[in-house]
């Protein structure tokens, strides 16, 4: 799970992109429903309502870097 503030991809503006910003706020919710849920997956996708697949793939995006 994360504990560090979330780190973007630099662009010269200082802004991150908007995909990455949501990606990181999502990214963030995922890792709260978890420590909630002591690290149930199941539990921690229903209550994001999504399905438990779902959840595994935007988990492993994280492991991806996408």
């Amino acid at each position: 799970m994360r504990t560090q503030p979330p780190h973007f991809k630099a662009r010269e503006s200082g802004f991150a992109t908007l995909k990455d910003f949501l990606r990181e706020q999502e990214l963030a919710y995922v890792n709260h429903a978890l420590a909630q849920t002591n690290g149930d997956k199941e539990k921690a996708a229903e209550l994001l309502g999504v399905s438990v697949a779902t959840l595994y793939r935007k988990l492993g995006d994280e492991d991806a870097g996408n």
